[in-house]
Protein backbone atom coordinates (compact mmCIF):
# COMPACT_ATOMS: atom_id res chain seq x y z
CA UNK A 1 0.00 0.00 0.00
CA UNK A 2 1.47 3.23 -0.99
CA UNK A 3 0.90 6.16 1.66
CA UNK A 4 1.40 9.35 -0.02
CA UNK A 5 1.27 12.72 2.42
CA UNK A 6 -0.12 16.11 1.59
CA UNK A 7 1.28 18.93 0.04
CA UNK A 8 4.08 16.68 -1.84
CA UNK A 9 5.58 18.67 -4.93
CA UNK A 10 5.09 16.58 -8.18
CA UNK A 11 7.30 16.87 -10.89
CA UNK A 12 5.48 18.40 -13.86
CA UNK A 13 7.96 16.18 -15.96
CA UNK A 14 8.10 12.32 -14.67
CA UNK A 15 10.20 11.07 -17.74
CA UNK A 16 13.28 12.15 -18.40
CA UNK A 17 14.81 12.57 -21.50
CA UNK A 18 17.34 9.70 -21.10
CA UNK A 19 14.01 7.96 -20.04
CA UNK A 20 12.27 8.95 -23.49
CA UNK A 21 15.34 8.39 -25.46
CA UNK A 22 15.54 4.67 -24.04
CA UNK A 23 11.65 4.01 -24.56
CA UNK A 24 12.35 5.63 -28.17
CA UNK A 25 14.91 3.06 -28.70
CA UNK A 26 12.95 0.12 -27.23
CA UNK A 27 10.08 0.66 -29.35
CA UNK A 28 11.73 1.14 -32.63
CA UNK A 29 13.80 -1.95 -32.46
CA UNK A 30 11.67 -4.60 -33.49
CA UNK A 31 12.14 -5.42 -37.29
CA UNK A 32 9.40 -6.53 -38.62
CA UNK A 33 9.71 -10.15 -38.33
CA UNK A 34 9.47 -10.08 -34.79
CA UNK A 35 6.41 -7.59 -34.72
CA UNK A 36 4.47 -10.28 -36.57
CA UNK A 37 5.81 -13.03 -34.36
CA UNK A 38 4.77 -11.17 -31.06
CA UNK A 39 1.34 -10.15 -32.75
CA UNK A 40 0.16 -13.45 -33.34
CA UNK A 41 1.71 -14.88 -30.41
CA UNK A 42 -0.50 -12.32 -28.33
CA UNK A 43 -3.24 -12.86 -30.49
CA UNK A 44 -2.62 -16.59 -29.92
CA UNK A 45 -2.80 -16.12 -26.53
CA UNK A 46 -6.15 -14.40 -26.15
CA UNK A 47 -7.37 -16.76 -28.52
CA UNK A 48 -6.84 -19.74 -25.92
CA UNK A 49 -7.85 -17.73 -22.84
CA UNK A 50 -10.74 -16.06 -23.60
CA UNK A 51 -12.54 -19.29 -26.10
CA UNK A 52 -15.04 -20.11 -23.39
CA UNK A 53 -15.78 -16.48 -23.02
CA UNK A 54 -16.10 -15.69 -26.36
CA UNK A 55 -18.22 -19.10 -27.04
CA UNK A 56 -20.60 -18.28 -24.50
CA UNK A 57 -21.42 -14.75 -26.46
CA UNK A 58 -21.75 -16.80 -30.08
CA UNK A 59 -18.49 -15.13 -30.95
CA UNK A 60 -15.38 -16.15 -31.94
CA UNK A 61 -11.92 -14.78 -34.20
CA UNK A 62 -13.57 -15.73 -37.17
CA UNK A 63 -9.63 -15.76 -38.89
CA UNK A 64 -6.83 -17.14 -38.94
CA UNK A 65 -3.38 -16.69 -37.07
CA UNK A 66 -1.72 -15.83 -39.86
CA UNK A 67 -1.47 -12.34 -41.13
CA UNK A 68 -3.26 -11.49 -44.70
CA UNK A 69 -1.00 -12.14 -47.72
CA UNK A 70 -1.61 -9.81 -50.64
CA UNK A 71 -0.23 -8.74 -53.33
CA UNK A 72 1.20 -4.80 -53.94
CA UNK A 73 2.98 -2.89 -56.33
CA UNK A 74 6.25 -0.14 -55.91
CA UNK A 75 5.59 2.85 -57.74
CA UNK A 76 8.42 4.96 -58.99
CA UNK A 77 10.21 7.92 -57.60
CA UNK A 78 9.80 10.77 -58.91
CA UNK A 79 12.53 12.89 -61.03
CA UNK A 80 13.72 16.25 -59.34
CA UNK A 81 15.68 19.00 -60.62
CA UNK A 82 19.37 19.63 -59.88
CA UNK A 83 20.78 16.96 -57.73
CA UNK A 84 20.15 16.57 -53.91
CA UNK A 85 23.44 18.21 -53.01
CA UNK A 86 22.41 21.71 -54.75
CA UNK A 87 20.04 23.35 -53.91
CA UNK A 88 18.13 27.35 -55.56
CA UNK A 89 19.53 29.97 -52.79
CA UNK A 90 17.60 33.21 -53.06
CA UNK A 91 20.11 35.43 -51.72
CA UNK A 92 23.12 35.24 -49.75
CA UNK A 93 23.66 35.13 -45.78
CA UNK A 94 25.27 37.70 -44.97
CA UNK A 95 23.33 40.06 -42.41
CA UNK A 96 23.24 37.73 -39.70
CA UNK A 97 23.27 37.32 -35.78
CA UNK A 98 25.07 34.20 -33.96
CA UNK A 99 24.12 34.04 -29.95
CA UNK A 100 25.91 31.71 -28.20
CA UNK A 101 25.95 30.95 -24.48
CA UNK A 102 28.11 32.96 -21.59
CA UNK A 103 28.75 29.17 -20.27
CA UNK A 104 30.28 27.86 -22.82
CA UNK A 105 34.23 27.33 -23.01
CA UNK A 106 36.42 27.48 -25.85
CA UNK A 107 33.58 29.40 -27.65
CA UNK A 108 36.31 30.69 -30.30
CA UNK A 109 37.37 27.81 -31.27
CA UNK A 110 34.25 26.54 -31.71
CA UNK A 111 32.85 28.90 -33.97
CA UNK A 112 35.74 28.57 -35.77
CA UNK A 113 34.88 24.65 -36.51
CA UNK A 114 31.30 24.85 -37.02
CA UNK A 115 31.53 27.98 -39.30
CA UNK A 116 34.55 26.50 -41.20
CA UNK A 117 32.12 23.68 -42.09
CA UNK A 118 28.82 25.14 -42.41
CA UNK A 119 30.36 27.57 -45.06
CA UNK A 120 31.90 25.10 -46.55
CA UNK A 121 29.43 23.11 -46.84
CA UNK A 122 27.16 25.95 -48.05
CA UNK A 123 29.57 26.63 -50.98
CA UNK A 124 29.24 23.25 -51.99
CA UNK A 125 25.13 23.13 -52.21
CA UNK A 126 25.22 26.90 -53.78
CA UNK A 127 24.45 28.64 -50.37
CA UNK A 128 27.02 31.77 -49.71
CA UNK A 129 27.73 32.43 -46.34
CA UNK A 130 29.58 35.22 -45.53
CA UNK A 131 32.13 34.66 -42.41
CA UNK A 132 31.02 35.76 -39.16
CA UNK A 133 33.48 39.11 -37.37
CA UNK A 134 33.82 40.36 -33.59
CA UNK A 135 34.52 43.92 -35.26
CA UNK A 136 30.99 45.26 -34.85
CA UNK A 137 29.89 44.72 -37.86
CA UNK A 138 27.61 41.98 -39.54
CA UNK A 139 27.53 39.31 -39.91
CA UNK A 140 28.77 39.35 -35.54
CA UNK A 141 29.40 36.98 -32.49
CA UNK A 142 27.50 37.74 -29.75
CA UNK A 143 26.69 36.33 -26.55
CA UNK A 144 23.70 35.32 -24.19
CA UNK A 145 23.42 34.30 -20.77
CA UNK A 146 20.13 31.71 -21.53
CA UNK A 147 18.22 32.24 -18.08
CA UNK A 148 15.23 33.92 -18.69
CA UNK A 149 12.93 35.11 -21.05
CA UNK A 150 14.30 38.55 -21.07
CA UNK A 151 17.97 37.62 -22.10
CA UNK A 152 16.03 36.26 -25.40
CA UNK A 153 14.26 39.73 -25.52
CA UNK A 154 17.54 41.98 -25.67
CA UNK A 155 19.18 40.08 -27.90
CA UNK A 156 16.50 40.29 -30.27
CA UNK A 157 16.80 44.07 -29.48
CA UNK A 158 19.87 44.14 -31.19
CA UNK A 159 19.01 43.25 -34.48
CA UNK A 160 18.53 45.11 -36.87
CA UNK A 161 15.52 45.48 -39.50
CA UNK A 162 17.64 44.38 -42.26
CA UNK A 163 18.79 41.52 -40.14
CA UNK A 164 18.37 37.75 -42.63
CA UNK A 165 18.65 35.61 -40.07
CA UNK A 166 19.44 35.44 -36.04
CA UNK A 167 21.22 31.41 -35.12
CA UNK A 168 21.49 30.77 -31.17
CA UNK A 169 23.46 27.91 -29.70
CA UNK A 170 20.55 26.56 -27.51
CA UNK A 171 20.74 23.86 -24.40
CA UNK A 172 17.73 21.94 -25.76
CA UNK A 173 13.81 22.81 -26.98
CA UNK A 174 12.12 24.08 -23.93
CA UNK A 175 11.30 27.59 -22.45
CA UNK A 176 14.38 29.26 -23.96
CA UNK A 177 13.53 27.74 -27.72
CA UNK A 178 9.81 28.52 -27.17
CA UNK A 179 10.62 31.95 -25.98
CA UNK A 180 13.46 32.82 -29.12
CA UNK A 181 10.49 31.70 -31.41
CA UNK A 182 8.33 34.12 -30.24
CA UNK A 183 10.41 36.89 -30.69
CA UNK A 184 11.49 35.86 -34.13
CA UNK A 185 8.17 34.49 -35.37
CA UNK A 186 5.58 36.72 -33.87
CA UNK A 187 7.29 39.68 -32.24
CA UNK A 188 10.10 40.69 -34.89
CA UNK A 189 9.19 39.04 -37.88
CA UNK A 190 13.09 37.93 -38.24
CA UNK A 191 13.74 33.68 -39.04
CA UNK A 192 15.86 31.88 -36.70
CA UNK A 193 18.10 29.04 -36.44
CA UNK A 194 18.53 27.34 -32.98
CA UNK A 195 21.47 24.71 -32.96
CA UNK A 196 21.68 22.66 -29.59
CA UNK A 197 24.94 22.77 -27.57
CA UNK A 198 25.13 19.47 -28.37
CA UNK A 199 25.41 19.61 -32.27
CA UNK A 200 27.90 22.67 -32.22
CA UNK A 201 30.05 21.41 -29.55
CA UNK A 202 30.59 17.74 -32.10
CA UNK A 203 28.43 17.56 -34.99
CA UNK A 204 26.98 14.43 -36.39
CA UNK A 205 27.08 13.24 -39.89
CA UNK A 206 24.80 14.63 -42.04
CA UNK A 207 24.22 17.59 -39.66
CA UNK A 208 25.50 20.55 -41.75
CA UNK A 209 23.46 19.41 -44.72
CA UNK A 210 20.12 19.35 -42.93
CA UNK A 211 20.70 22.22 -41.14
CA UNK A 212 21.35 24.11 -44.41
CA UNK A 213 18.47 23.18 -45.87
CA UNK A 214 16.06 24.61 -43.00
CA UNK A 215 18.34 28.19 -43.51
CA UNK A 216 18.26 28.16 -47.30
CA UNK A 217 13.94 27.65 -46.89
CA UNK A 218 13.98 30.37 -44.10
CA UNK A 219 15.87 32.48 -46.58
CA UNK A 220 12.70 31.95 -49.40
CA UNK A 221 15.37 29.31 -51.06
CA UNK A 222 14.13 26.30 -52.88
CA UNK A 223 15.42 23.30 -51.99
CA UNK A 224 13.75 19.73 -53.78
CA UNK A 225 11.82 20.56 -56.74
CA UNK A 226 10.06 17.86 -59.07
CA UNK A 227 10.28 18.31 -62.67
CA UNK A 228 7.70 20.24 -64.56
CA UNK A 229 5.54 16.37 -65.87
CA UNK A 230 5.82 14.84 -62.26
CA UNK A 231 4.31 18.28 -60.72
CA UNK A 232 0.28 18.18 -59.48
CA UNK A 233 -0.34 20.39 -61.86
CA UNK A 234 0.79 18.21 -64.51
CA UNK A 235 -1.02 15.04 -63.07
CA UNK A 236 -4.36 16.97 -62.77
CA UNK A 237 -4.39 18.80 -66.35
CA UNK A 238 -3.30 15.28 -68.08
CA UNK A 239 -0.46 14.24 -70.31
CA UNK A 240 -0.33 16.49 -73.62
CA UNK A 241 -2.47 19.54 -71.88
CA UNK A 242 -1.37 23.09 -70.86
CA UNK A 243 -0.94 22.85 -66.99
CA UNK A 244 -3.59 24.53 -64.86
CA UNK A 245 -3.26 26.85 -62.10
CA UNK A 246 -2.69 24.26 -59.30
CA UNK A 247 -2.71 25.32 -55.54
CA UNK A 248 -2.01 22.21 -53.09
CA UNK A 249 -3.26 22.44 -49.79
CA UNK A 250 -2.36 21.24 -46.40
CA UNK A 251 -4.75 20.74 -43.38
CA UNK A 252 -4.74 19.87 -39.27
CA UNK A 253 -5.79 20.51 -36.29
CA UNK A 254 -3.61 19.90 -33.57
CA UNK A 255 -5.36 19.83 -29.50
CA UNK A 256 -4.16 20.76 -25.89
CA UNK A 257 -2.30 17.60 -24.36
CA UNK A 258 -4.74 15.51 -21.77
CA UNK A 259 -2.19 15.14 -19.31
CA UNK A 260 -2.74 17.46 -16.33
CA UNK A 261 1.23 17.83 -15.20
CA UNK A 262 2.10 18.98 -18.81
CA UNK A 263 0.95 22.32 -17.85
CA UNK A 264 -0.25 23.55 -21.27
CA UNK A 265 -1.14 27.16 -21.12
CA UNK A 266 -3.30 26.76 -24.48
CA UNK A 267 -6.98 25.31 -23.46
CA UNK A 268 -7.99 25.80 -27.67
CA UNK A 269 -7.19 23.46 -31.03
CA UNK A 270 -5.25 25.26 -32.93
CA UNK A 271 -6.17 24.58 -36.52
CA UNK A 272 -3.41 25.59 -39.31
CA UNK A 273 -3.69 25.05 -42.96
CA UNK A 274 -0.81 25.92 -45.41
CA UNK A 275 -1.27 26.41 -49.22
CA UNK A 276 0.99 26.85 -52.25
CA UNK A 277 1.41 30.03 -54.57
CA UNK A 278 4.57 28.99 -56.79
CA UNK A 279 4.23 26.65 -59.58
CA UNK A 280 6.70 24.44 -58.34
CA UNK A 281 5.15 23.71 -55.01
CA UNK A 282 7.79 24.72 -53.13
CA UNK A 283 6.37 28.04 -51.39
CA UNK A 284 3.55 27.94 -48.50
CA UNK A 285 1.72 30.49 -47.35
CA UNK A 286 0.39 29.90 -43.57
CA UNK A 287 -2.95 30.83 -41.36
CA UNK A 288 -3.62 30.06 -37.55
CA UNK A 289 -7.04 29.79 -36.18
CA UNK A 290 -7.97 29.01 -32.99
CA UNK A 291 -11.38 27.03 -32.53
CA UNK A 292 -13.48 25.45 -29.76
CA UNK A 293 -11.59 22.41 -27.42
CA UNK A 294 -11.20 19.52 -29.21
CA UNK A 295 -13.19 20.34 -32.35
CA UNK A 296 -11.09 18.21 -35.00
CA UNK A 297 -13.66 20.42 -38.11
CA UNK A 298 -12.81 23.58 -38.84
CA UNK A 299 -15.89 26.04 -38.66
CA UNK A 300 -14.52 29.18 -40.23
CA UNK A 301 -12.39 27.21 -42.76
CA UNK A 302 -13.93 30.22 -45.42
CA UNK A 303 -12.47 32.43 -44.14
CA UNK A 304 -8.63 30.62 -43.85
CA UNK A 305 -9.33 30.16 -47.47
CA UNK A 306 -10.15 33.40 -48.90
CA UNK A 307 -6.47 34.37 -47.50
CA UNK A 308 -5.10 31.66 -49.40
CA UNK A 309 -6.53 32.88 -52.07
CA UNK A 310 -5.74 36.56 -52.05
CA UNK A 311 -1.82 35.30 -51.75
CA UNK A 312 -2.29 33.21 -54.77
CA UNK A 313 -3.60 35.84 -56.37
CA UNK A 314 -0.73 38.79 -55.39
CA UNK A 315 1.53 35.98 -56.40
CA UNK A 316 0.30 34.67 -60.02
CA UNK A 317 -0.78 38.12 -61.52
CA UNK A 318 -4.40 38.57 -59.93
CA UNK A 319 -5.28 34.65 -61.37
CA UNK A 320 -7.03 32.25 -59.27
CA UNK A 321 -6.17 28.59 -58.92
CA UNK A 322 -7.94 26.60 -60.99
CA UNK A 323 -7.47 23.28 -59.82
CA UNK A 324 -7.37 22.61 -55.93
CA UNK A 325 -5.85 19.62 -54.18
CA UNK A 326 -6.03 19.14 -50.67
CA UNK A 327 -4.57 17.25 -47.87
CA UNK A 328 -6.63 16.85 -44.41
CA UNK A 329 -4.78 15.08 -41.70
CA UNK A 330 -6.17 14.16 -38.24
CA UNK A 331 -9.60 13.13 -39.54
CA UNK A 332 -11.15 10.00 -38.10
CA UNK A 333 -13.54 7.30 -39.95
CA UNK A 334 -16.30 8.62 -38.25
CA UNK A 335 -15.36 12.36 -39.30
CA UNK A 336 -15.35 11.42 -43.44
CA UNK A 337 -19.04 13.14 -43.50
CA UNK A 338 -18.79 16.18 -41.25
CA UNK A 339 -15.46 17.08 -43.62
CA UNK A 340 -16.75 16.41 -46.93
CA UNK A 341 -20.09 17.75 -45.96
CA UNK A 342 -19.30 21.04 -43.99
CA UNK A 343 -15.26 21.78 -44.79
CA UNK A 344 -15.35 21.41 -48.09
CA UNK A 345 -18.63 23.56 -49.38
CA UNK A 346 -16.24 26.22 -47.53
CA UNK A 347 -13.51 25.91 -49.67
CA UNK A 348 -16.63 27.00 -52.97
CA UNK A 349 -17.67 29.92 -50.62
CA UNK A 350 -14.33 31.25 -50.39
CA UNK A 351 -14.31 30.78 -54.05
CA UNK A 352 -17.63 32.66 -54.36
CA UNK A 353 -16.71 35.57 -51.93
CA UNK A 354 -14.06 36.62 -54.28
CA UNK A 355 -14.85 36.18 -57.77
CA UNK A 356 -18.49 34.55 -58.19
CA UNK A 357 -19.17 31.92 -61.19
CA UNK A 358 -15.27 31.24 -61.41
CA UNK A 359 -15.02 27.62 -62.16
CA UNK A 360 -12.49 25.46 -60.41
CA UNK A 361 -12.13 21.95 -59.35
CA UNK A 362 -11.06 20.48 -55.89
CA UNK A 363 -9.56 16.87 -54.94
CA UNK A 364 -9.93 16.30 -51.07
CA UNK A 365 -7.43 13.40 -49.50
CA UNK A 366 -7.68 12.53 -45.52
CA UNK A 367 -4.31 11.03 -44.67
CA UNK A 368 -4.47 8.58 -41.18
CA UNK A 369 -1.45 7.67 -39.65
CA UNK A 370 -2.91 6.30 -36.30
CA UNK A 371 -4.27 3.12 -37.36
CA UNK A 372 -3.45 -0.32 -37.06
CA UNK A 373 -2.46 -1.60 -40.28
CA UNK A 374 1.16 -2.67 -40.66
CA UNK A 375 2.83 -4.05 -43.56
CA UNK A 376 5.83 -6.14 -44.26
CA UNK A 377 7.65 -8.13 -47.02
CA UNK A 378 7.00 -11.74 -47.64
CA UNK A 379 10.51 -12.58 -48.59
CA UNK A 380 12.87 -11.26 -45.81
CA UNK A 381 14.78 -8.53 -46.81
CA UNK A 382 19.10 -8.60 -44.93
CA UNK A 383 20.55 -5.58 -43.75
CA UNK A 384 19.31 -2.14 -41.99
CA UNK A 385 15.62 -2.06 -44.80
CA UNK A 386 13.81 -5.01 -43.69
CA UNK A 387 10.87 -2.91 -44.24
CA UNK A 388 8.35 -2.63 -47.21
CA UNK A 389 10.46 -0.19 -49.79
CA UNK A 390 9.53 3.66 -50.20
CA UNK A 391 6.74 3.44 -52.80
CA UNK A 392 4.86 0.87 -51.68
CA UNK A 393 1.15 0.92 -52.08
CA UNK A 394 -1.80 -1.53 -51.83
CA UNK A 395 -5.40 -0.38 -53.13
CA UNK A 396 -7.44 -3.86 -52.40
CA UNK A 397 -8.21 -6.64 -49.56
CA UNK A 398 -7.49 -3.96 -46.49
CA UNK A 399 -9.03 -1.39 -47.86
CA UNK A 400 -13.00 -0.18 -47.01
CA UNK A 401 -15.11 -0.78 -49.76
CA UNK A 402 -17.49 2.18 -48.85
CA UNK A 403 -14.52 4.41 -49.69
CA UNK A 404 -11.79 5.27 -52.39
CA UNK A 405 -9.05 4.44 -50.09
CA UNK A 406 -5.32 3.16 -50.22
CA UNK A 407 -2.10 2.54 -48.34
CA UNK A 408 0.89 4.24 -49.27
CA UNK A 409 4.18 3.99 -47.84
CA UNK A 410 6.53 6.65 -48.72
CA UNK A 411 9.06 6.87 -46.43
CA UNK A 412 12.07 4.06 -45.84
CA UNK A 413 11.75 2.45 -42.53
CA UNK A 414 15.12 2.03 -41.22
CA UNK A 415 13.82 1.20 -37.61
CA UNK A 416 11.60 -0.89 -36.07
CA UNK A 417 7.80 -1.20 -38.38
CA UNK A 418 6.90 1.58 -40.82
CA UNK A 419 3.31 3.00 -40.07
CA UNK A 420 2.28 3.84 -43.77
CA UNK A 421 0.26 6.24 -44.61
CA UNK A 422 -3.80 5.68 -45.45
CA UNK A 423 -5.19 7.99 -48.12
CA UNK A 424 -9.05 8.33 -48.22
CA UNK A 425 -10.31 10.14 -51.54
CA UNK A 426 -13.04 12.18 -50.13
CA UNK A 427 -14.13 14.00 -53.53
CA UNK A 428 -12.46 14.45 -57.14
CA UNK A 429 -13.61 16.89 -59.40
CA UNK A 430 -10.38 16.08 -61.70
CA UNK A 431 -11.60 12.37 -62.07
CA UNK A 432 -8.12 11.46 -61.72
CA UNK A 433 -6.79 7.43 -62.05
CA UNK A 434 -6.37 5.80 -59.45
CA UNK A 435 -2.73 5.59 -60.40
CA UNK A 436 -2.98 9.21 -60.69
CA UNK A 437 -3.96 9.83 -57.16
CA UNK A 438 -1.04 7.50 -55.80
CA UNK A 439 1.62 8.35 -57.55
CA UNK A 440 0.88 12.38 -57.21
CA UNK A 441 0.40 11.47 -53.34
CA UNK A 442 3.73 9.74 -53.59
CA UNK A 443 5.48 12.55 -55.07
CA UNK A 444 4.91 15.21 -52.33
CA UNK A 445 6.22 13.56 -50.24
CA UNK A 446 9.73 13.84 -51.88
CA UNK A 447 9.39 18.22 -51.39
CA UNK A 448 10.03 18.28 -47.61
CA UNK A 449 12.66 21.30 -47.26
CA UNK A 450 14.14 19.82 -44.18
CA UNK A 451 15.57 16.54 -45.78
CA UNK A 452 16.63 15.00 -48.96
CA UNK A 453 15.18 11.78 -48.86
CA UNK A 454 11.12 11.23 -48.74
CA UNK A 455 8.72 11.66 -45.56
CA UNK A 456 5.84 9.48 -44.30
CA UNK A 457 3.16 11.51 -45.29
CA UNK A 458 2.86 14.65 -48.39
CA UNK A 459 4.90 17.44 -47.44
CA UNK A 460 1.64 19.89 -47.49
CA UNK A 461 0.08 18.47 -44.59
CA UNK A 462 3.28 17.87 -42.87
CA UNK A 463 4.19 21.82 -42.69
CA UNK A 464 0.96 22.62 -41.22
CA UNK A 465 1.36 19.82 -38.53
CA UNK A 466 4.70 21.78 -37.89
CA UNK A 467 2.38 25.08 -38.28
CA UNK A 468 0.09 24.61 -35.62
CA UNK A 469 2.45 22.92 -33.42
CA UNK A 470 4.57 26.16 -33.44
CA UNK A 471 1.51 28.27 -32.60
CA UNK A 472 1.40 26.05 -29.04
CA UNK A 473 5.13 27.36 -28.92
CA UNK A 474 4.24 30.84 -29.30
CA UNK A 475 1.77 30.96 -26.03
CA UNK A 476 3.82 28.81 -24.45
CA UNK A 477 6.27 31.53 -24.26
CA UNK A 478 3.67 34.48 -23.23
CA UNK A 479 2.76 34.69 -19.68
CA UNK A 480 -0.90 34.84 -20.70
CA UNK A 481 -3.05 32.74 -19.12
CA UNK A 482 -6.28 31.39 -20.70
CA UNK A 483 -9.97 30.88 -18.83
CA UNK A 484 -10.60 27.07 -17.61
CA UNK A 485 -13.73 25.26 -17.28
CA UNK A 486 -15.67 25.84 -13.89
CA UNK A 487 -17.67 23.52 -12.77
CA UNK A 488 -21.70 23.50 -13.57
CA UNK A 489 -20.80 25.53 -16.36
CA UNK A 490 -23.65 26.17 -18.35
CA UNK A 491 -23.40 25.91 -22.40
CA UNK A 492 -23.98 29.25 -23.00
CA UNK A 493 -20.65 30.16 -20.62
CA UNK A 494 -18.80 27.53 -21.84
CA UNK A 495 -19.70 29.09 -25.53
CA UNK A 496 -18.45 32.66 -23.88
CA UNK A 497 -15.47 31.40 -22.61
CA UNK A 498 -14.22 29.34 -25.39
CA UNK A 499 -14.71 32.65 -27.34
CA UNK A 500 -13.15 34.99 -25.54
CA UNK A 501 -10.01 32.11 -25.26
CA UNK A 502 -10.19 32.08 -29.01
CA UNK A 503 -9.93 35.33 -29.74
CA UNK A 504 -7.00 35.60 -27.08
CA UNK A 505 -5.19 32.49 -29.29
CA UNK A 506 -6.01 34.61 -32.63
CA UNK A 507 -4.25 37.30 -31.25
CA UNK A 508 -1.37 36.04 -29.70
CA UNK A 509 -0.46 33.54 -32.44
CA UNK A 510 -0.33 35.62 -35.36
CA UNK A 511 2.70 35.22 -37.00
CA UNK A 512 4.17 38.73 -38.25
CA UNK A 513 3.68 39.26 -41.91
CA UNK A 514 7.24 39.74 -42.77
CA UNK A 515 7.73 35.85 -42.69
CA UNK A 516 4.13 35.03 -43.14
CA UNK A 517 4.92 33.19 -46.22
CA UNK A 518 8.34 32.13 -44.92
CA UNK A 519 8.68 28.32 -43.63
CA UNK A 520 9.02 29.58 -40.21
CA UNK A 521 8.11 26.79 -38.72
CA UNK A 522 10.41 24.12 -40.15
Amino acid sequence: VCSLYENQPMPRKLVTANMTRDIVKQSNSQTPTQRFAQIQQTLGKVANESRDLMTSFGVGLGVGLQPIQLKGRVLKAPTLEGTIKRVKSSQPLERYLFFVSTELKNVKDLMITFFGKLVRYGNGMGIRIKPLTTTGQPPELKFCAYTGIDDIKKAFSIAKPTTQLIFFVTPGTGVVYNAIKYFGDVVHGIPTQCVLYTHFIRTPSGYFDNLLMKINAKLNGQNQLLIPTDRPSAIVSGAGVTARRTMVVGVDVTHPGTNPLANERVVSSIAASVASYDPEFSKFGVTIAGQPLNTEIIANYDDMFVTHLKTFMAKNNGNLPQSVIVYRDGVSDGQFAHVRDNEIPLIENAFKRLSPGFAFKVTVFVVQKRHHTRLMPLEKRTGREQNIPAGTVVDHTITNPMYNEFHLCSHKGLLGTSRHGKYVCLRDDHNLSEDQKQQMSYYLCHTYCRCSTPISIPTPVMYAHLAAYRSKQHIAAQNDDFESRVRDETNDRKQEREARNIAKLNARAAVNPKIILLPYYV
